[in-house]
C-alpha cells in the first residue's frame, strides 16, 4: 500500500484539505467547499471502481454506473449526516468541546449532494471514454 502512488495522492489531498480548510480558513470561500464535494464524488467513484474492478468486470456499463454513482451518493449522504451530527450532538449533550458548525441549511445540503452526484457522473463519463 505504501508503494501505491494513488494512496499517496489521496493522503496528500486530505492533508492539504485540512491545512487549507482549517488552518487557513479556506471554508470561507464558497468555491472551496464546492470543489471538495465535486472531487469527493469523483474520488469515491474512482476508489470504489478500482477496488471492485474484478467484481464490476462482468456488469454492463449501465449497471456499473448505477452501482458506482449510488455508492458515491451513499457516501455523500453519510457525510452530510456526519456534518449534522457534529453540529447537533454537542448542542444536546454536555461534551468537553463546543462542537463545530459544519452544517448549512437545506439548499446547502442539496447542493453538496448534487455536487457529489455530478462528480460521480463525471467519473463515469471519464471511465466510459477511457474504455473506448
Amino acid at each position: 500500500m505504501l508503494k501505491n502512488k494513488r494512496f499517496w495522492i489521496v493522503f496528500w489531498v486530505i492533508i492539504l484539505n485540512f491545512v487549507l480548510g482549517f488552518e487557513f480558513n479556506f471554508y470561507r470561500f464558497d468555491w472551496f467547499d464546492t470543489s471538495l464535494h465535486f472531487l469527493g464524488g469523483l474520488g469515491v467513484y474512482f476508489i470504489v471502481a478500482q477496488y471492485f474492478r474484478k467484481d464490476f468486470a462482468d456488469l454492463s456499463w449501465i449497471k456499473r454506473t448505477i452501482a458506482l454513482v449510488g455508492t458515491s451518493v451513499l457516501v455523500g449522504v453519510i457525510w452530510e449526516f456526519a456534518e449534522y451530527s457534529t453540529t447537533v450532538i454537542p448542542a444536546v449533550l454536555p461534551l468537553p468541546w463546543d462542537g463545530l458548525s459544519f452544517i448549512g441549511d437545506l439548499p446547502d445540503t442539496l447542493a453538496d449532494l448534487s455536487l457529489d452526484i455530478l462528480g460521480a457522473l463525471t467519473g463515469c463519463v471519464l471511465h466510459f471514454f477511457r474504455k473506448r
